[in-house]
């Protein structure tokens, strides 16, 4: 019996031969005129059929996920009131993993995102394969302009990057004491109204009244925004009339016409809507010119201001428009679209989390009466001048303020539309699909927040000392899943900053879930990394490194006077720009002291104090920057592009010998290295240039956060640093040897391709045969995810055949196998999952040699990335074999695996939806390998470009590493003077710049 797909594939060749035919015997009796608009009818009504009945339910690559039917179900979720009520519901009723698929008119599919994993994968692991809505976009970018929120790819990145230095947390925090006069004003704003609008009956001296509380929440936020954002205080909660506060309000209030316009502009383009007759296509023009007039202004003021002698003085204490001025990313009209986009986003969004709280504050008195003490036992009075310490120090006001951003995120629903074919919970989404976001639904799931998903609970966010009874904010609010970054919570859409929630059981050892002793000891990792990039520059520019302390590296950046590798190679030696010796890292007598001074010299210091930090000494601090910060300014400003050639050249012919690493193999021997394994070392750097040791670290961390590499080694060798830094020079020397990163990855299954077509030798057409054989028969394939979040790779023992392969092409295979796998590994998520499916399998299956391959990868090269290993459906002949095996495995490893028998038990891991049919799970999915295309990777060919990004890797490896050690000297060295605001400040940047080398990577790997 033929399937309904066999059936259309019959049908429509058939429809259109008979429209065709019917044409045909028309053509003699007709004019040409009638026969074309026969035609053109008969292929449109074609064409209809086929997209609106046929497409959508039977050939749609997402017609198998969990589908919500019913007309019009696509307006209900963009349009229904109040945003999100219908999604919560879907979240309670439909079983999904991830995705909800429903239609809207004329069956065009949408896609609804319900859990964590899902919004990672739009909004940053993927977030570049997605786009806003291209209508909706274009509607709101006439009353917002193109600033940070409405850009897209490159220009969202470039504006990110501009503004971000405006957003540090020494920047927040320095508002607060705007914010604390401003609310004062709020408050004795609000009295007046009260009194001058008091319920009769009632005591005069204590009066209650109806204020319109939305209406001041705008003008208190305006108030805000505006001096921090573009250095004008519009005063506008003193006066109502004020002319800004008014044309913000005209184009951000919800009217029918505006309504109207942005469901226009999803289905007609721009222009045309722009004539629809209606009120809001004559005021939004008007309320937009005014204000671009009023922000034009402002900018030449302030252009004014920034060349006077003045603004020197004051540049530390800028707006976000002056730190984008002086920037000098942006024109005119591009910083006028900025200054829209920060004084509507910012005080709308603001206003309306703040009279949702004030709203809770009525409904909720006693929540009300216990917020009030907490902030009078920490503020005794309103004149009393407030610190950050002591708004960031009330647990119970936190809670009160996460509670609102949980049920009343500040963009309750917003939607992506994919551009290009990319994944998503595990699942292919075809280009042009649109995905619809809905923080509101998934902050309500009982699913992560428990039964009391609904209700109002600041104590959810509290954390309480058993011991002591001290409380402290938390930041994931007793969910099942913590949400750790903010952003989701509040519904940012920024996707640099979107991390995936945590499970609340992860162990601790990871990023992101570190105890202190735990963050020290990555500390100290980091240090002996400086180190060793201390020795590959003592080999590449003749620098001697001091065994001293690690600081004196660091102790030349301040007297690096211009960027060029010249100057820094000077004061590495110590030298000034006449070639006389100073400082410098160079050794000299140190009369006993221990603290990088040379001859009991100070030379360098301010202040009188010096720093045993990894940064060395900087210059004292002024305007509020710490010495580290000015360190980072500085590496920045050395990052030029003239020092490609002349780095890379040396990097490339310098040789290294033990004598460059002394002081790295002294570190080692005082954290009790063996000299056995320092001798190992030895002969491991020794067959490696700088340029090679280098990339080989750059090549390693691909997509990955480097703290997550460093804590993979540190567990592996029970967080013993001089053995997992032991380990991991080990791994560096066997991925050279494998030519992991510069032949299996960048050729990859192409070059099998084209060597097993073309290749006129016969080993290598054997070679690259195998190689593609293996992908063909899908031996091995990922598909899905476990209940963890782990990908999931399925392995058919039983395809195996002995000796079909060389040992050579089977190592490679499971060499590419493992690091596409390590591509999709996506954070908190650190590791992957096998499942060997013995369904099959005899002795005529079983070859050694690839299972202790297997197991040295796990164990040696790839430590803590397996997380489970599944042996599905056994046969009991296997159990001898399994005793062998198990006694080569690493006792860590081996807690890793689990016997299963039936998909019962598979489901305890994976869930039935992610399992293939063939192993008796519901996912209807076959493994198909699809050849790659001839010319898919010619632009690895343009050497140029890529030795161009790889430069650009180095670069923002150095930041990088700058970065670091910055973070490391205001810790680690800062001798029990640690500042928590400039720790945290630094963090904040070090996180941008692996940020940076994330997105560096997938440019290089395109």
């Amino acid at each position: 019996m033929s399937t309904a797909k066999e059936r259309l594939t019959l049908l429509i060749p058939s429809i259109v031969v008979e429209t065709l035919v019917i044409i045909a015997s028309r053509m003699t009796t007709e004019r040409p005129a009638t026969i074309f608009l026969y035609a053109f009818g008969a292929n449109f009504l074609l064409l209809a059929i086929w997209r609106v009945f046929i497409w959508p339910f039977f050939f749609n690559p997402l017609r198998h996920l969990p589908t919500v039917r019913g007309p019009l179900i696509g307006a209900k979720v963009f349009m229904l009131h109040p945003r999100g009520s219908i999604t919560i519901d879907w979240l309670r009723t439909v079983p999904n993993e991830g995705l909800i698929h429903f239609r809207e008119a004329l069956n065009y599919s949408f896609l609804l995102a319900t859990n964590h994993r899902a919004l990672m994968d739009v909004l940053h692991t993927n977030s570049y394969d997605f786009v806003k809505p291209p209508g909706g976009r274009e509607f709101l970018a006439r009353g917002l302009g193109y600033g940070l929120i409405l850009s897209e790819g490159d220009a969202h990145r470039a504006q990110r990057k501009a503004v971000t230095p405006a957003f540090t947390i020494k920047n927040i925090r320095a508002m607060y004491p705007l914010m604390w006069t401003k609310t004062q004003l709020f408050l004795s704003q609000l009295e007046k109204e009260i009194r001058m609008h008091a319920l009769p009956g009632l005591h005069n001296a204590n009066p209650a009244g109806f204020i319109e509380i939305g209406g001041w929440a705008n003008r208190l936020t305006l108030d805000i925004i505006g001096p921090a954002a573009i250095g004008r205080d519009f005063q506008s909660l003193e006066n109502e009339n004020d002319p800004v506060s008014q044309n913000y309000s005209a184009i951000l209030k919800p009217s029918p016409d505006l309504i109207l316009l942005f469901g226009a502009s999803l289905l007609l383009p721009q222009w045309l809507v722009k004539l629809i007759p209606c009120k809001a296509n004559i005021v939004l023009p008007r309320n937009v010119r005014y204000l671009r007039q009023v922000f034009h202004d402002i900018l030449r003021e302030k252009r004014k201001f920034l060349e006077s002698e003045k603004s020197e003085q004051e540049a530390a204490e800028g707006d976000i428009l002056g730190t984008m001025m002086r920037g000098g990313e942006f024109s005119d009209s591009e910083l006028v679209d900025q200054m829209l986009t920060f004084l509507a986003a910012g005080h709308e969004t603001t206003a309306g989390a703040l009279t949702w709280c004030c709203y809770h504050m009525c409904i909720e008195p006693h929540i009300q009466d216990k917020l009030r003490q907490e902030i009078r036992e920490t503020i005794p009075s309103p004149a009393a001048l407030v610190s950050w310490q002591d708004l960031e120090g009330m647990p119970y006001l936190n809670g009160v303020c996460q509670e609102v951003l949980r049920l009343y995120p500040t963009v309750p629903m917003t939607g992506r539309e994919a551009i290009r074919e990319t994944m998503v919970a595990g699942k292919k989404i075809p280009k042009g699909t649109t995905i619809a976001l809905c923080p509101q639904s998934i902050n309500r799931s009982p699913d992560f927040w428990g039964e009391t998903a609904d209700q109002f609970l600041p104590e959810r966010w509290i954390d309480t000392n058993p011991e002591t009874g001290k409380q402290s904010p938390n930041k994931h609010g007793g969910a099942e899943r913590a949400e750790r970054d903010d952003h989701l919570r509040t519904g940012d859409r920024h996707p640099q900053d979107l991390t995936m929630a945590v499970v609340s059981d992860t162990p601790t050892g990871y990023l992101n879930n570190l105890t202190p002793e735990q963050e020290a000891k990555l500390r100290e990792f980091w240090v002996i990394i400086f180190t060793s990039v201390a020795s590959v520059l003592s080999a590449v520019y003749d620098v001697p490194v001091s065994e001293g302390p690690s600081n004196k590296l660091f102790e030349a950046l301040d007297r690096i006077n211009e960027p060029s590798v010249e100057a820094i190679v000077a004061a590495l030696k110590g030298e000034d720009a006449n070639g006389e010796t100073t400082t410098g890292i160079a050794p000299a007598e140190t009369n006993g002291d221990t603290n990088g001074h040379t001859n009991g010299d100070t030379d360098g210091e301010t202040n009188g104090e010096s720093n045993g930090g990894i940064n060395g000494h900087i210059s004292g601090e002024t305007n509020g920057d710490s010495k580290e910060k000015k360190s980072l300014d500085k590496v920045d400003s050395l990052m030029n592009k003239d020092a490609q050639k002349t780095i890379m050249s040396e990097l490339a012919t310098r040789k290294v010998s033990p004598e460059h690493f002394a002081t790295l193999f002294t570190q080692l021997r005082k954290l009790g290295v063996q000299e056995s394994e320092i001798k190992s070392m030895e002969s491991i750097l020794a067959q490696m240039t700088p340029q090679e040791m280098c990339f080989a670290i750059l090549k390693m961390v691909k997509q990955e956060h480097p703290d997550s590499l460093l804590l993979r080694f540190l567990r592996a060798r029970k967080w013993d640093i001089g053995k997992a830094f032991s380990m991991m020079t080990s791994t560096v020397l066997w991925r050279k040897e494998m030519d992991v990163d510069d032949d299996i990855l960048p050729k990859g299954e192409g070059y099998a391709l084209e060597q097993s077509k073309t290749s006129k030798s016969v080993k290598d057409k054997k070679d690259g045969t195998d190689f593609i054989e293996q992908l063909k028969m899908g031996k091995s394939f990922l598909h899905g995810f476990d209940k963890q979040g782990r990908p999931v790779n399925y392995v058919r023992v039983k395809i195996h055949k002995p000796g079909a392969q060389t040992e050579e092409t089977l190592e490679r295979y499971i060499v590419h196998v493992i690091e596409s796998t390590r591509l999709i590994v996506v954070p908190p998520v650190e590791t992957g999952t096998i499942v060997f499916d013995m369904s099959g399998f005899s002795l005529s299956n079983m070859e050694y040699s690839p299972v202790k391959f297997i197991i040295k990868c796990f164990e040696a090269n790839y430590p803590e990335s397996l997380g489970l290993l599944l042996i599905h459906n056994a046969p009991w002949i296997f159990s001898g074999i399994w005793r062998l095996i198990h006694g080569w495995m690493d006792p860590v490893v081996a807690s890793k695996v689990h016997f299963t028998k039936s998909v019962a038990d598979l489901d305890k891991f994976i869930s039935r939806t992610q399992i293939p049919r063939e192993l008796k799970g519901d996912e209807d999915w076959q493994y198909e390998y699809v050849e790659p295309e001839k010319d898919e990777n010619a632009i690895m060919e343009d050497t140029a470009t890529r030795d161009k990004l790889m430069y650009d890797r180095m670069m923002i490896g150095i930041r990088m590493l700058a970065a670091t050690a910055a973070w490391i000297s205001a810790t680690t060295f800062a001798e029990g003077k640690e500042d928590p605001e400039a720790v945290d400040e630094l963090k904040l940047r070090r996180n941008s710049v692996i940020e940076e080398f994330r997105v560096n990577y997938w440019k290089l790997d395109p």
